[in-house]
């Protein structure tokens, strides 16, 4: 296990950023239930690749979770609510414990041919797969309470229907009905004889047709009873992709099925809008649709527009209709057919109501989004990164992560809760090279800055969601990197055509030297913590340059090497130590101090990719770990970064950032060591072939016309939070993948145990009022339950003694603890005698506990704005409520007493009113 300062925990994958929903082609009309609501409406699944995304809506936090699939997801659907069966690209049925993420069965090539979507009755009994072939399969336990023996054993399978080219949509009354929608515009509905056991002909042996549509079959549904709370099997809705709905009811006297009617969607809109979405030939394309039983409506996206609408279907009209761009592949109400007839059939549901959810979620090409068509307001709206994503940084206190894409947009996530709170699509014209945190003189909030490839660096308050300065060169050319001194004054950045290095005045805006000393693109730019005023500059010309800004133009320490320069990272801790990448595959270590190379690292035989580089392979980027005890590298085609020990110069471990099989330069980790030079070499002869597709005889032999491109695996950037506890890696095609070294929820990681330390030995302890044994021994146990009853049951006394008894290998994993602790909990005071306490009684040194110190800051400052907001709002109302205690107003008092006013007034206006004669006679009085 990886040892480190924060308690010797280990790095694993927590989330992705960037990357909400992915498709595989948006121009399909497939009806994919690729997003899928939760029983109880709290969250929403959607695929991200091969991994799984879930939004939680009561705690607005999303999480993303890798199931173990080879390649990407294709559909799933949740069984009992609890178990979720996906289905890959590569037909692998997997079968997991949700939503603790353990794998409980999986099936590989499970179904062929291709599956497009999978459906669950809403008994849980069977699971459909629909694609060339409906198939329907059985559990060989339908007992929720045994998941593990429900899903250990294979699924049995019921019988195939094969009526038709492509199967789109399906409905069912729980395990009796279904309702099958075609791609030639034909419905079948079979009756489901599953007593007469599993011989396909006594299966599907009750079997009807319908065939009254246009077009392909979007959506077809059985028709809701709301007195009796059941779905009507003699009723059935069915919508085709050129918006015909046709409402099929069947006549028990004459055994057949009538249509009752039959609605042409496209003309229910008036005439300018109907000729803005009908573009294509002047017909409808609907590409997906839902159906919200007790309220008898209907939602469908229009792809040629770009747009989804409403319609009741008793009132025949559309109530609502929300524009968007790009074509919606997907859309789901919470309220759908299927969910409704769970939640009856589970008791879930009051006697005297029926289920009525207002909310439509929705994806498309690079947009997961929920919206509420009541109140007309977006839930949940979140969308990806519109091209390849090539840097990110954090700010100061760990808070916040930005990133900047291929097309100069930037997107900032709050490390919290996973979400984009801050959106600024086209900030820049071009590619965005480079982007840090820093805080302007004068400011108390850190801004951002960027530069771009556009010739521009631009400064953004995300915030306020604005920008408020631009740098520009007198050449106009773009920029490769940034940073900004510790001050905030100036901001530096490197030219990519000259290879200067710009400085400008943040206050002023105005351009204050240009040094021209590289002959070669400029890698990086940092300042030392050590010496503020050193800027370090590497660059392609083998060299590193150190410059003092404020007081000359020239180097003052230039240091070659042997090879070009690709990155560099300075030690946080202390600014003493510089790694740098080469391009001959080596980590090359200098000491800053005393201006001498300490050790280097030879990496080639650590990295292995399936493609190999012309000058040897090597990483791209560097970064040191928070503690400076390790530096972490990525590079092109590469599927994990590397951890080395700087001290020892060893390998620690590897960090996998991805294991989908669909990406290019992807390979299996289980055949690496004996297959990988045999399919390094048939990879050599693909690419210089340029066809990795097989050629299909229908298709025609044009040059070109059967390229395969396929998205690789890369490492552009990794960056480090300033808490020291998760690190975030930028992959252009997979997005940014934060790993982090947080104990998980449920785990088990004591420190330093023996067997004498147990829960009820504590326990103990704290009875006989044994604190600062009891308190150690829980820290060493790391029970995070037991911590926390220690930890509130020590008297306010006790804490000094207490904190100078913790030893100090102890005390950054109660530092961790603490500031958790104090998130939760509501005992402000006295957190913060235990706060001055630690900050008096032990020294608290940068290099050893810099990390947890930030970590501190960072709850503190949550905490302020916390009471801050609490503070105003209570101060707010108690200024409304002491209005209430003054006298009461006596409204016919007032009016007589202004009628009084009104009236003295008048007199004395009449009084001032005088006469020529009367001015006379006053003046001669006054004489």
């Amino acid at each position: 296990m990886l040892t480190t300062t924060n308690g010797g925990s280990e790095f694993y994958f927590s989330s992705l950023l960037g990357k909400v929903y992915t498709t595989e082609d948006s121009t399909s009309l497939m009806n994919k239930n690729r997003i899928q609501f939760t029983l109880d409406g709290q969250k929403l699944l959607t695929p991200v690749g091969n991994r799984i995304t879930t939004i939680d809506f009561s705690s607005n936090y999303s999480r993303t979770t890798f199931y173990g699939h080879k390649y990407n997801i294709q559909s799933f659907c949740l069984l009992n609510q609890n178990v979720l069966c996906c289905v890959s690209q590569d037909g692998t049925l997997t079968l997991l414990s949700y939503p603790k993420g353990v794998i409980l069965s999986k099936f590989e090539k499970f179904i062929e041919p291709r599956v497009d979507s999978v459906h669950v009755s809403p008994d849980n009994n069977l699971v459909c797969f629909l694609g060339s072939k409906c198939a329907i399969y059985q559990f060989q336990s339908t007992n929720q309470n045994s998941i593990l023996h429900q899903t250990s054993t294979k699924p049995i399978k019921l019988g195939d229907i094969k009526d038709a080219q492509r199967y789109t949509s399906i409905d069912w009354i729980n395990s009796k009905f279904i309702c099958v929608g075609t791609n030639e515009g034909i419905v079948h509905i079979y009756k489901l004889n599953l007593d007469k056991g599993t011989d396909e002909n006594d299966l599907f042996s009750n079997h009807h047709i319908l065939s009254g549509n246009k077009d392909e079959i979007v959506g077809c549904f059985f028709v809701f009873n709301k007195k009796n709370k059941v779905k009507n099997p003699g009723q059935v809705y069915s919508l085709d992709s050129k918006g015909c709905l046709i409402h099929w009811k069947f006549d028990n006297h004459l055994k057949e099925w009538k249509i009752l009617k039959k609605i042409d969607l496209s003309l229910k809109q008036e005439q300018s809008t109907r000729n803005k979405k009908l573009r294509n030939n002047n017909s409808l394309r609907i590409t997906c649709c839902s159906y919200h039983p007790t309220s008898n409506l209907i939602v469908y996206g229009i792809g040629n527009a770009g747009c989804f609408e409403i319609f009741d279907i008793d009132k025949e009209e559309v109530i609502y209709r929300l524009d968007k761009p790009h074509t919606i592949d997907s859309i789901q109400f919470l309220t759908n057919s299927i969910s409704v007839e769970q939640l009856l059939n589970n008791n879930l549901q009051q006697q005297d109501s029926l289920p009525n959810s207002s909310w439509i979620a929705f994806s498309k090409e690079n947009q997961l989004a929920v919206f509420d068509y009541e109140s007309e307001t977006f839930i949940y709206n979140q969308s990806n990164h519109s091209s390849q994503i090539t840097t990110c940084c954090y700010n100061e206190n760990g808070q916040l992560l930005a990133s900047g894409d291929f097309q100069g947009t930037i997107k900032v996530f709050s490390t919290e809760n996973n979400q984009c709170f801050c959106n600024l699509p086209n900030a820049h014209s071009g590619p965005i090279t480079g982007m840090i945190f820093s805080r302007p003189p004068g400011s108390r909030d850190a801004a951002l800055y960027t530069c771009s490839l556009d010739g521009t660096v631009r400064t953004f308050d995300v915030l306020r969601y604005k920008q408020f300065r631009v740098f520009t060169s007198n050449a106009g050319e773009g920029f490769s990197c940034l940073t900004v001194d510790p001050s905030g004054e100036i901001v530096i950045a490197a030219g990519s055509n000259t290879f200067s290095i710009y400085l400008w005045n943040v206050q002023t805006n105005q351009l204050l030297e240009v040094i021209k000393s590289h002959t070669a693109p400029i890698t990086s730019l940092q300042f030392t913590t050590a010496n503020e005023s050193m800027l370090v500059s590497a660059s392609w010309d083998k060299s590193v340059k150190l410059w003092n800004i404020f007081s000359s133009k020239q180097a003052a320490e230039p240091i070659e090497f042997n090879n070009e320069i690709l990155d560099c990272a300075i030690r946080p801790t202390d600014g003493a130590e510089m790694a740098v990448i080469a391009v001959n595959g080596e980590i090359l270590f200098f000491d800053l101090y005393n201006s001498k190379a300490t050790g280097y690292i030879d990496c080639k035989r650590d990295i292995q990719t399936l493609f190999t580089d012309p000058n040897g392979d090597h990483f791209n980027c560097i970064t040191y770990t928070g503690d400076g005890l390790h530096v972490l590298c990525g590079g092109k085609n590469q599927p994990f970064v590397c951890m080395y020990n700087v001290q020892q110069k060893v390998l620690v471990k590897r960090f996998m950032i991805s294991f989908n099989m669909s990406l290019d330069g992807m390979f299996d980790m289980d055949v690496l060591n004996p297959l990988l030079k045999k399919r390094r070499e048939e990879e050599k002869e693909i690419r210089r072939s340029g066809n990795s597709k097989r050629r299909n005889n229908n298709q025609n032999n044009i040059p070109g016309s059967q390229l395969d491109l396929k998205p690789n695996i890369q490492v552009n950037r990794i960056c480090f939070s300033p808490t020291n506890n998760s690190f975030a890696v930028v992959s252009p095609n997979e997005g940014v993948i934060i790993f982090t070294n947080e104990a998980k929820e449920g785990s088990f990681q004591p420190l330093d145990i023996d067997l004498s330390i147990t829960p009820e030995s504590i326990l103990e302890l704290l009875e006989n009022k044994s604190y600062t044994e009891a308190f150690i021994n829980s820290i060493r146990l790391n029970e995070h339950s037991i911590l926390v009853k220690v930890f509130n049951a020590i008297p306010i006394e006790s804490i000094p003694l207490i904190i100078r008894s913790i030893p100090d290998n102890y005390l950054d994993r109660f530092i961790q603890f603490f500031c958790k602790e104090m998130i939760d909990s509501v005992r402000l005071q006295f957190c913060m005698i235990w706060l001055k306490s630690i900050l008096s009684q032990r020294v608290l040194s940068k290099t050893q506990h810099g990390a947890n110190l930030r970590q501190l800051i960072r709850v503190m400052q949550q905490k302020q704005s916390t009471l801050s907001y609490i503070t105003n709002h209570n101060q707010s109302t108690l200024d409304f409520l002491a209005s209430f205690a003054k006298p009461k107003r006596n409204l016919l008092l007032e009016q007589k007493e202004e009628k009084k006013q009104k009236e003295s007034e008048k007199e004395k206006q009449k009084l001032t009113t005088l006469t020529p004669e009367q001015m006379k006679i006053r003046d001669l009085l006054k004489q």
